[in-house]
């Protein structure tokens, strides 16, 4: 009995290997000439790479979760296929792209499963949802409870304007950071009707904004900073692979970071997490066109921008455009909401020293640092890793360089052909004298 269940446990754990193995499929370089216009989630590995051994195994759930749709999941080593790397521009390990005919999405969010599947169902597309009912409006207002979405309100096939066109255009654009709606302003609800259409609106934080401009020249490019703007929500949680992407706001990032190791964390975090929460949506008015808050629940991102230990809970904010950030004196735990909003202005008004930048010393100092814990995560990562990168390399140098500092010097043999003094045969023996005798024996022959 032991034994037949051993056996069916075996078959399952096989069979699920199975399984997972054929949810993420393997490619060559012939999947550039032979992939058409079906779309591709493919992650680019090499064999070597401890992230893309790390992240397999949720890219295979990833695989599992679009298994019966048109969206092929699939892999491919970029080491042994570089034609493929090198045409959608593959610079690092893992890259996860979206590929469908000639358009193709990098993923920047977080490698997990859930913010993998979003990206993917964004790029899939189209890039504008059609909405035809107050029913579709409110089951996308549900969907996006949490999160942040657009909404074209008027008639998409308006033959005077180009309102819709400019958004369509950016909606492409956007296609993988957002979702984009439109439809007339009749499946809306009394409340979220925009007073005059067409308009443009986006749904965050329980409410809703809408786009105020002229439309004409340049309106695109208002639009688009808008957009861009707004595509996040006031106060969202955050990783470090958010960072950049938050950037792009062209906001200073004002990030609290936290950890929870004891029970009275908890208390401090969610004291400071609700004053930022305050800024952030009660006086949205004051701080949202300079500020884009945000909360991680790390301290790796914030150490890593400024080169240093950090303790926690801690407030930075940062300019990521030229690389400097701000510091308060006072810690946030200690502070009160007039305090924050004072160094939020101090900041402004350029009261507050900056750190950081990206001058020479800086950059020196970023390459030692990024030595320096690339070599730590290695060691608490992998003791036998660390020993055969750098204990066995540095052990043989070491006996390379005591070898040729130690070495006695090698003279070689005597000399053979040094000159020996022979008779002259037949020759006059004064002469011989001449050479051989010492200069005290010619004076006393004379």
């Amino acid at each position: 009995m032991a034994a037949r269940k051993l056996y069916v446990i075996s078959f399952l754990a096989g069979f699920l290997g199975l399984v997972a193995s054929q949810a993420v499929k393997e490619l060559s370089d012939d999947f550039l000439t032979k992939r058409g216009n079906d779309p591709y989630l493919v992650m680019f590995y090499a064999p070597w790479c401890g992230h893309c051994r790390k992240m397999a195994p949720v890219f295979h759930r990833v695989g599992m979760a679009f298994k019966n749709t048109p969206i092929t999941v699939a892999k491919i080593d970029s080491t042994k296929y570089q034609n493929a790397a090198t045409q959608f521009d593959v610079k690092g390990f893992p890259t996860i792209k979206f590929i469908k005919g000639e358009k193709h999405y990098t993923h920047s969010g977080e490698r997990t499963q859930e913010d993998m599947i979003a990206f993917t169902k964004r790029a899939d597309g189209p890039a504008v949802r059609e909405l035809t009912s107050l029913g579709k409006f409110n089951e996308v207002r549900s969907l996006h409870s949490d999160s942040v979405f657009f909404l074209f309100a008027g008639d998409i096939t308006d033959p005077y304007g180009d309102i819709y066109t400019k958004f369509k255009s950016l909606a492409e654009q956007y296609i993988v950071h957002s979702y984009f709606y439109a439809g007339s302003e009749k499946i809306l609800p009394e409340e979220f009707r925009p007073s005059h259409v067409p308009a443009v609106v986006v749904f965050k934080d329980a409410t809703h904004y809408s786009f105020q401009s002229e439309w004409g020249e340049g309106s695109r490019k208002d639009l688009e900073q808008w957009i861009n703007k707004e595509r996040f929500t006031a106060f969202p949680r955050i990783g470090g692979a958010h960072i950049n992407d938050l950037g792009r706001t062209k906001k200073l990032l004002v990030i609290l970071a936290i950890t929870e190791k004891q029970n009275d964390d908890k208390q401090v975090n969610s004291r400071c997490k609700e004053m930022l929460d305050i800024l952030a949506k009660q006086k949205r008015e004051k701080y949202h066109d300079d500020y884009q808050f945000a909360w991680m629940d790390d301290t790796e991102t914030v150490n890593s921008i400024t080169m240093s230990t950090m303790a926690t809970p801690n407030l930075l904010v940062l300019n990521t455009d030229t690389q400097y950030y701000y510091l308060s004196e006072m810690p946030i735990e200690n502070m009160t909401l007039p305090e924050l909003e004072k160094f939020l202005e101090d900041i402004k008004s350029e009261k507050i020293p900056a750190y950081g930048g990206t001058g020479v010393l800086q950059r020196l100092k970023r390459v030692f640092y990024d030595i320096i814990t690339t070599v730590a995560g290695i060691w608490s990562e992998s003791r036998l890793l660390f020993f055969i990168m750098f204990c066995i390399p540095t052990a043989i140098i070491s006996v390379v360089c005591y070898g040729l500092c130690c070495m006695e010097p090698y003279d070689g043999p005597e000399d053979e052909d040094e000159e020996v003094e022979q008779p002259i045969e037949g020759g006059d023996t004064g002469n011989q004298n001449a050479i051989t005798d010492k200069p005290s024996d010619h004076i006393k022959k004379e």
